[in-house]
């Protein structure tokens, strides 16, 4: 306890130093000074102490007023900014406080921002030289400008600003802002450790984005091509359009790809790659072009299991064109569910085996084929037109030994590319002739030949509408077909070359008879009387 109370003792000492120190040389003043010198020494003393602390109070307040400076006038500029994501529709929001005393007159703010910058909306407008007009600020009051925009800029990060001018007066505010992403994506489907012979990567690219993009490319360095090239230029992306391509690394170590919109790299990806030439324990057997409305299918022969990599523009259920189908040991045949209702934005279609370990993906040699234009023709014939005005001629029901005309009525429906060669040909049953009276497309020619009528096209472009084919014929019933519902034209066969793959597209049609099943008012009036 001895030992406590001295180190307190000591601490206490210490503290008390400079008040010592103060008072002994107050002490020392009072002697030399007042002492024995004034009636009444100690009160003058005091008083002049205390004279001298008020002195000092009022000098200190006085330099701390000089000092601490006023606050300044003029306005305060605040820049609010979502992730912002390259390509991609982003808010900004521009907030002007004013700060000064009096009310400011005919504000004006300039949006300083990127080169290439599109604006898609403000608010206020915009004028014609990208300024917003404010107007007054009174003291204390906000003014908000915002805008949103699409900024093309690479990875890394962008400065952001704007200023406001006052008369003569300007005050400018920025942010430099990190690029957080890119509203163009650009991945591989599947990121292997290994390839082995044959092998190639697949590639997504989509606009992720609600607005179209332009000018878009993909750049490959490394070796790495795309059909032969070091470049793929793919132009316009649609909203959410997406883009399904194949690399080929040519057994480069490391590959890099860049895509580019307006000029700018906005996104980019580098792979490392391993490369293996042991034979891939998954066979696939040769694709066949793939025909919308037609079957699409291809066989494996499997020694373990594996996975696939299918891609098809129109195969359902899946992800961007892609999905995956599990393969078991043996050999089996795979049947794709494609749907017609997918737009086709691919010329070919693929199929990629691939395995995992514990290092990570190897992936197999891949089979590619190509995808035809939709090739979808329909035949009908009318005694009424659809807009119930009569177009035939002669009785209905037909009657033995009259004669009655009908329209028949051969379509074409949409085409992705153009073909050649295209002719379409069916049997006339006994009883019917061509009248002569036709309506053709342009260039085409219809010919009767041995019993068949034969509509041919030398060359029929790619079309969202297709075209159709109408022309008369006539029939009389003889007696062995009363009561009978007589076929009148045989089921119809068309075939074509398609341009763009040199396929040969080939398809048949419904037969037609005296029944009009596709005539709302002559359905069912067939039956000869």
């Amino acid at each position: 306890m001895k030992q406590k109370f001295n180190l307190a003792m000591h601490g206490a000492t210490v503290a008390m130093t400079p008040a010592r120190v103060l008072t002994s040389h107050l002490r020392r003043r009072y002697n030399e000074r007042y002492r024995g010198r004034f009636l009444h020494a100690p009160w003058i003393f005091l008083f002049d102490v205390v004279l001298v602390g008020v002195i000092a109070l009022l000098v200190g307040v006085n330099l701390y007023f000089r000092l601490i400076p006023a606050p300044r006038a003029g306005v305060r500029l605040i820049l609010s900014a979502q992730p912002i994501l390259s390509a991609a529709p982003t808010a900004l929001e521009a907030k002007v406080i004013s700060r000064d005393e009096k009310t400011l007159q005919n504000l004006k703010l300039s949006w300083e921002l990127p080169l290439g910058t599109e604006i898609l909306s403000a608010s206020p407008p915009l004028s014609a030289d990208r300024e917003v007009f404010l107007g007054t600020l009174s003291p204390g009051e906000t003014q908000t400008a915002r805008v949103v925009v699409r900024l093309f800029v690479p990875q890394g990060s962008v400065r952001l600003g704007f200023r406001v001018q006052n008369g003569g007066e300007r005050f400018f505010g920025s942010e430099t802002r990190p690029v957080a992403g890119s509203g163009l994506r650009l991945e591989p489907l599947l990121r292997p450790f290994m390839l082995k012979e044959g092998a190639v990567l697949p590639f997504l690219l989509k606009n992720d984005t609600p607005q179209v993009l332009e000018t878009v490319q993909i750049l490959l360095e490394g070796g790495a091509t795309v059909n032969g090239r070091s470049e793929m230029t793919i132009g316009r992306l649609a909203p959410f359009e997406s883009r399904v391509f194949l690399v080929d690394p040519h057994r480069a170590p490391v590959i890099r790809l860049q895509a580019l919109s307006h000029a700018v790299p906005l996104v980019q990806q580098t792979l490392p790659l391993q490369y293996s030439s042991v034979p891939f324990p998954v066979e696939i057997g040769s694709l066949n072009a793939s025909t919308p409305g037609g079957e699409t299918s291809f066989n494996v022969q499997a020694a373990t299991s594996a996975r696939i990599l299918v891609f098809h523009p129109s195969l359902s259920e899946a992800k961007n064109g892609t999905r995956l189908f599990e393969a078991s040991p043996g050999r089996q045949k795979i049947i794709l569910p494609l749907t017609e209702e997918s737009v086709q934005t691919a010329a070919s279609w693929f199929v990629m085996p691939f395995m995992e370990n514990r290092q990570g993906l190897i992936l197999g040699p891949v089979h590619e084929a190509p995808i035809t234009t939709p090739f979808h023709l329909t035949s009908g014939m009318r005694y009424y037109a659809a807009s119930g005005d009569q177009i035939g001629i002669g009785p209905l029901p037909p009657r033995v030994g009259e004669t009655t005309k009908y329209w028949v009525s051969w379509k074409l429906g949409a085409t992705t590319a153009d073909l050649s060669n295209f002719i379409m040909h069916a049997t006339l049953s006994p009883g019917v002739t061509l009248t002569g009276r036709e309506a053709l497309p342009q260039g085409g020619r219809l010919t009767y030949q041995n019993g068949e009528v034969i509509w041919q096209l030398p060359f029929v472009p790619a079309m969202n509408e297709g075209f159709t084919a109408n022309f008369e014929m006539a029939f009389t019933p003889t007696r062995g077909m009363r009561n009978t519902v007589p076929t009148l034209v045989g089921a119809a066969t068309a075939t074509a070359t398609e341009n763009r793959t040199q396929t040969f597209l080939q398809t048949v049609t419904n037969a037609l008879d005296t029944n009009l099943m596709g005539d709302e008012r002559a359905r069912g009036k067939g039956k000869v009387r």
